[in-house]
């Protein structure tokens, strides 16, 4: 399929997939009240929701990096920014609307930087964390079945959480790449098959790190040829540069 029909291919599929799960659990929670009675105030709800599903992702990023040495950097969901000043966390609003959606950036520490293949796996428990925490969201479906004849709204919460959590697991475990954006599920392929785009990346990460301690001109040359080997246009190539 020609790239320029990427876009189009995933919206469809994953909306068709959306409602298709939202049709499901709508008639299983239906079926055991026999009603559905929540009405124009689920509309806060699903909101507050979504902006929780996006940072129980992003957060899963943050746990894989923990768990690999890393220190988190950059932290920001919808209205929410987090970054990190010195050994400080600094919580703000979040100006950029492109960050919206959600990004969380950690990056090794300087004395972890001697062995790219340790730091390769590192890095693949970082990508995959965002994805496992979202599908263990989908668990947030088993209390919304138990509270629903008890309270409606709460148990709509954890089932909106439920379906959302799944969807985006689904969406980015899928290697789908886009106008030279790379998800999780097309970033954990390059570092499983050491393409040279995951090198590169691995390579970024590495300078990125050495950027908070190094000045330039004692950056490895190699790392520096390895980061600009990349002739088409890309975020990774953006970012090198």
């Amino acid at each position: 399929m020609p790239k320029k029909y990427h876009s189009i291919a995933s919206v469809l599929i994953f909306a068709i997939i959306g409602l298709g799960i939202g049709y499901l659990f709508g008639k299983l929670l239906k079926s055991s009240t026999g009603s559905l009675n929540i009405g124009l105030s689920i509309i806060p709800i699903a909101i507050l929701v979504t902006w929780l599903i996006l940072a129980f992702h992003e957060l899963g990023h943050v746990i894989g990096g923990s768990l690999s040495g890393f220190r988190m950097h950059l932290f920001a969901v919808g209205p929410l920014r987090i970054n990190r000043s010195g050994d400080r966390l600094e919580f703000a609003f979040n100006r950029t609307p492109s960050l919206w959606g959600g990004i969380a950036a950690s990056l090794p520490s300087p004395e972890a930087l001697a062995d790219t293949e340790t730091l390769r796996k590192q890095m693949l428990r970082v990508v995959a964390g965002g994805p496992i925490a979202s599908l263990l969201g989908t668990l947030a479906a088993l209390p919304a079945i138990w509270l629903w004849p008890r309270n409606q709204h709460l148990a709509a919460a954890f089932m909106i959480f439920a379906i959302g959590s799944f969807c985006i697991a689904l969406a980015t475990m899928l290697p789908i790449g886009n106008a030279g954006f790379v998800n999780d599920g097309s970033r954990l392929l390059q570092l499983l098959r050491r393409s040279p785009e995951g090198d590169r990346w691995v390579a970024n990460a590495l300078l990125g790190s050495m950027s908070l301690n190094l000045r330039p001109r004692e950056w490895p040359a190699q790392l520096i040829e390895a980061t600009t080997t990349d002739t088409q246009p890309s975020l990774d190539s953006i970012l090198a540069m």
